[in-house]
């Protein structure tokens, strides 16, 4: 039983670069050679094909354009141009989702036990990161504070009651 083609018969190639195999080559030139083409190169490539006695005007055309090198070429980066936008558009809404997940598993840490533990800090390393410009000047007050907390403690040890410490 033969496959048939309709009047109107396109036939659709992909042509992924360095992935067609030879035989797809050998059979695509086969056709272009008896029928009418066009193909368009960026992307993964798409070459088509009219096989139809009938084909549609619109794409009539598009064949036609392929007689001239300066009308495939600007057919080409039009088309391209169109691709490149779409792309564009696609990168855009998949960003945009990759972020909505990324808040969403923000907000689920935010919610947890641990991350509200941690929370202090969390703080104390912004306010350390925060004073960084500050230099030499905030080590000595820390250097101090830490003085201060040791002496405290040693007072605390010496004169204090165990029950109280």
């Amino acid at each position: 039983m033969a496959a048939k083609l309709s009047s109107r018969g396109i036939v659709l190639f992909t042509i992924l670069p360095n992935g067609v195999t030879a035989s797809a080559c050998i059979f695509l030139d086969e056709l272009c050679a008896r029928y009418p083409h066009f193909e368009f190169t960026h992307g993964h490539g798409l070459g088509i094909v009219g096989v139809g006695e009938n084909i549609p005007a619109k794409v009539g055309q598009l064949f036609a354009a392929s007689a001239s090198a300066s009308s495939v070429q600007a057919v080409r980066a039009a088309y391209e141009r169109l691709g490149g936008a779409i792309e564009d558009l696609r990168q855009a809404r998949e960003r945009e989702r990759f972020m909505e997940q990324l808040e969403a598993l923000q907000a689920s840490f935010e919610q947890s036990t641990s991350w509200r533990l941690t929370a202090p800090l969390r703080a104390a390393g912004t306010w350390l990161k925060s004073a960084r410009p500050l230099g030499g000047r905030i080590g000595i007050v820390m250097s101090a504070l830490a003085q201060a907390v040791g002496s405290a403690r040693a007072f605390d040890a010496e004169r204090c009651p165990p029950c109280i410490r």
